[in-house]
């Protein structure tokens, strides 16, 4: 805006001011700069922040930040902009995890290892405790502690908001003679 003050004898001071009561803004990448990530989300990589505007200074965690700065140590981490004027961003948050899921099998019965590999003849489930977890099973959408009867190698993935996974293998195998054999041979493996 501009305003012009003149007296009655020709004087006059022109005055120029600019009213800006806009927030700062900035976004979420991963460190190559090739993805954009909304706020709030989890990731399991390293991510910068850049400032849309440009005389923006910005915290993380409280400590200066410079825009386009790589983050790569797993916590929560804050960003707040501030501009020249004074005006402050809403907060921009995200959750760096690199670790993988952890679940448990379960049976009515025993497993038994064999050249890393599990085997039962009862039924099996699988649980985790960590929230905003899926899993699958063989493929398929899997729900905490459903019942697992069928006789086959089974492959369940642990997946979190992150994207990390963790893969458990297990075979079922009810039929008394297989299973009987298995024992044997894992007891001759461990001679």
């Amino acid at each position: 805006h501009t305003i012009r003050l003149s007296d009655p004898y020709g004087n006059s001071n022109i005055y120029s001011f600019i009213i800006d009561k806009t927030a700062p803004t900035g976004k979420w990448l991963n460190y190559q700069g090739t993805q954009e990530i909304n706020n709030n989300d989890a990731v399991n990589f390293d991510v910068k922040f850049t400032f849309d505007t440009t005389d923006a200074t910005a915290t993380l965690n409280g400590k200066a930040y410079t825009s386009g700065d790589k983050i790569s140590q797993e916590g929560i981490y804050k960003i707040i902009l501030t501009d020249f004027l004074g005006n402050v961003s809403n907060e921009y948050s995200i959750t760096i995890d690199k670790t993988a899921p952890e679940g448990t099998l379960n049976t009515t019965t025993n497993f038994v290892s064999l050249n890393n590999q599990l085997y039962t003849n009862g039924n099996v489930t699988f649980t985790w405790t960590e929230s905003g977890c899926k899993a699958t099973l063989d493929g398929n959408e899997y729900s905490k502690n459903q019942i697992i009867r069928t006789e086959w190698p089974h492959v369940i993935n642990l997946y979190d908001k992150a994207g990390n996974i963790s893969t458990y293998t297990f075979t079922i195998d009810k039929t008394y003679a297989n299973f009987e054999n298995l024992l044997k041979e894992d007891e001759f493996d461990k001679e």
